[in-house]
């Protein structure tokens, strides 16, 4: 597997708290929205669910944050980025 894979798997964590770590606590349900709430947190900062809110295609038209280009007008397009989250950010691309 190439390097820049693992790298983007890595990046992608998947949180899951089994109900029974809060089986006999009085304070389960407030435990309980704190975890949803936290994994609310994490799947919104995804940095491929990001670019996939601001950005998709259709047919040969690429629209960015509600901005349409044909890309028919281009001869090619780069996609640039930096940081922990690129690699996840260009698979979503």
């Amino acid at each position: 597997m190439p390097r820049s894979q693992a790298c983007i798997r890595l990046a992608l964590p998947v949180l899951k708290f089994p109900e029974s770590l809060f089986k006999d606590d009085p304070r389960r349900e407030r435990r309980s929205r704190a975890l949803a709430v936290l994994e609310a947190a994490l799947a919104a900062a995804d940095p491929a669910t990001a670019v996939r809110r601001h950005l998709s295609r259709q047919g040969t038209t690429l629209r960015v944050n509600g901005q349409a280009y044909d890309l028919s007008q281009f001869r090619q397009v780069l996609v640039v980025g930096a940081g922990k989250g690129s690699g996840a950010m260009a698979q979503a691309v």
